[in-house]
């Protein structure tokens, strides 16, 4: 939620896969939704989210800026599951970057495009996106305040993915929390790049 509007980045698809993707649906209503690419577990957006601005390519709204940094699937500049954005969000004073389902570490230029970054949500679970170890390199590489992990195995996701302690195993600074939320404002963010590991939502 920011400056009274609600986004939501990447919405799945509740039971997709035959059920191995086990989170509850998403609540509504949504005033904008974000999307990396048109995967069911990444473009899903049910009627009770009403009538939202939907996002694939860049635009301001209000005071919010939202830009897209084009990268693939894969590694192989998506032949193989194809193309992917990541989308960066200037959420008032807050720079975040949604890397969708990053297949590959990123380029220079890409890294330059995407620039600052106060909050990374950062993909770790292999197979479809990044493994722990290229995630960790990619989260050296854009130098974040912020990083939550994201697209791991859980006790709602079941498809055959990494688990977040394959990834946490290899980072030094992390905070495990019993929660979801985090309430960020400009100021307040960690010196030093830190995982804030959060407990999946829904």
């Amino acid at each position: 939620h920011v400056r009274g509007k609600t986004i939501v980045m990447d919405p799945y698809l509740p039971g997709a896969f035959g059920g191995r993707i086990g989170h509850a649906p998403i609540p509504g209503p949504v005033d904008i939704v974000t999307i990396s690419h048109e995967h069911v577990d990444h473009s899903h957006i049910p009627e009770h989210f009403g009538d939202p601005i939907v996002l694939r390519r860049a635009r301001r709204i209000g005071d919010l800026d939202f830009r897209f940094v084009d990268c693939w699937h894969d590694k192989l500049e998506g032949e193989s599951m194809g193309p992917n954005r990541a989308t960066v969000a200037d959420l008032g004073g807050i720079r975040l970057a949604h890397l969708g389902d990053l297949g590959h570490r990123l380029s220079a230029a890409q890294l330059s495009e995407i620039g600052k970054i106060d909050l990374l949500l950062l993909p770790i679970g292999g197979i479809f996106t990044l493994n722990p170890k290229e995630a960790f390199e990619v989260m050296e590489d854009v130098k974040a305040s912020i990083v939550v992990p994201m697209h791991y195995r859980n006790h709602r996701c079941h498809l055959d993915l990494a688990f977040l302690d394959d990834f946490l195993s290899l980072c030094s600074r992390f905070e495990l929390f019993d929660h979801s939320t985090l309430n960020l404002a400009e100021g307040s963010l960690p010196e030093l790049t830190t995982v804030y590991a959060l407990r999946p939502a829904l």
